[in-house]
């Protein structure tokens, strides 16, 4: 690099030089002059080529601290997402686990539920009643005969108030009335289901009173009535009332 002093001294010479003669006669000071306008173009260049370097530098420098620094800020971010992801995925492996629990319990209630009532349909239920003393020994037509005193009612389906059975389980059963009539009295009687008879029949005694039983079969389902409904009687007390020696009695069994 040429020094300020040494550039000093040759730009005096070169004034020097003009100003003695009135032409350029200085030819050996040239060279020395060119050289020197390409020095301090050179040196000129080599600055602004530092500076440019430095400002790159700098850029540079910059650049790479925001590079740096956005990776880290990347890999912060992708810790951060694959913490929340392994959370998330564990909270839905929860939840699927806590339903598929949930529906676990759910299947083994009815699991459950479905055995206790099949067990309860192959278990035989007790159902059978017996009633005796009618409510009214003279008979009229369309009556439904109420038995009044319960001997047996197993399964609480006959009702002594209004005389009707009402079925607890569905199934086939045998009903039965016994009737104890005076001497020359008879009537028609019905077994019925629903108000429907499914077994009609008449009893008639000519001489002294005497006791007579009927029987009847169907099938009935669950809720459905049974009661006995009398038809055309005869006239006046029909029906003989003896506590110890005849009974009037109504019944009936699931078979």
């Amino acid at each position: 690099m040429v020094s300020k002093e040494t550039i000093k001294t040759i730009t005096v010479l070169l004034i020097s030089c003009h100003g003695i003669h009135s032409e350029p006669h200085c030819s050996k000071f040239d060279y020395e002059e060119k050289l020197l306008e390409k020095m301090v173009r050179l040196e000129f260049l080599v600055e602004n080529m530092k500076k440019e370097m430095k400002i790159l530098k700098n850029e540079a420098s910059t650049t790479l601290g925001n590079l740096q620094t956005e990776r880290k800020t990347w890999e912060n971010t992708l810790m951060d997402m694959k913490d929340t992801s392994v959370q998330q995925l564990n909270n839905a492996v929860q939840k699927a686990e806590n339903k598929v629990e949930k529906e676990l319990n759910k299947l083994a209630d009815a699991k459950e539920a479905l055995t206790k009532e099949i067990t309860e349909s192959f278990k035989r239920p007790e159902v059978a009643f017996s009633a005796r003393n009618p409510s009214e020994t003279s008979l009229t037509d369309g009556q439904t005969m109420v038995f009044t005193e319960i001997i047996l009612n197993k399964g609480d389906g006959y009702n002594k108030e209004d005389g009707v059975f009402t079925v607890p389980y569905t199934g086939i059963y045998m009903f039965t009335v016994q009737w104890c009539l005076y001497g020359s009295k008879a009537f028609y009687f019905d077994f019925v289901a629903n108000e429907v008879p499914f077994q009609m029949t008449y009893v008639y005694r000519k001489n002294s009173g005497y006791c007579y039983s009927f029987d009847a079969l169907t099938a009935v389902n669950k809720h459905d009535s049974v009661k006995i409904k009398i038809r055309s009687p005869y006239s006046g007390s029909v029906l003989i009332k003896s506590p110890t020696n005849h009974w009037n009695t109504f019944s009936g069994v699931l078979i």
